[in-house]
């Protein structure tokens, strides 16, 4: 509590925008707890290890932002617009059992999860919500939705990953 405007201004410096730098704050808390085990009084004072964490992560999200940025910029220039009057591609067998399996595979992974974080990934991700909207809606704080689907989210990721990963080869 004593720190988190100092790093939120720090962090809102280089990000530039408030909803972003609140996710990194967000980040930024979650990395701290994750590494206390790190922090040696000897090396310095805590808030300026705490600082350079929150930097760090700043940084590290304006970086994801421009690769983002550059990847959807690559896929615009060489994928070809549909021809115009053209019909969406149809599905064929194949395609429709593959999409059902998944399907099924991500409705079994949500079942293990903790009825909190389901709920809140389920109207997020089903029901096309907010992070904010979501939190108005369980009336529960807008960190704390945060970081039930983070960690929700997380887990899914080791559930799925035999699936994610696609047959040997």
């Amino acid at each position: 509590d004593r720190l988190s405007g100092a790093l939120f201004g720090a962090i809102l410096t280089i990000v530039r925008d408030r909803a972003e730098a609140e996710d990194v704050l967000q980040e930024c808390f979650c990395a701290i707890w994750d590494h206390a085990d790190q922090y040696h009084a000897s090396r310095g004072k805590a808030t300026s290890w705490m600082l350079t964490i929150a930097r760090n992560k700043a940084y590290d999200h304006l970086a994801r932002a421009r690769r983002r940025g550059k990847i959807a910029d690559r896929v615009r220039e060489e994928s070809p617009g549909p021809e115009p009057g053209a019909a969406a591609p149809s599905k064929d067998g194949f395609d429709a059992a593959a999409s059902r399996e998944e399907s099924e595979a991500v409705s079994e992974a949500l079942q293990t999860l903790p009825e909190e974080q389901r709920h809140a990934i389920q109207l997020a991700f089903l029901k096309g919500m907010t992070q904010l909207e979501v939190a108005e809606s369980l009336d529960q704080p807008l960190g704390t939705i945060k970081a039930r689907i983070r960690r929700g989210l997380y887990q899914l990721r080791g559930v799925l990953k035999p699936y994610l990963a696609g047959p040997a080869s």
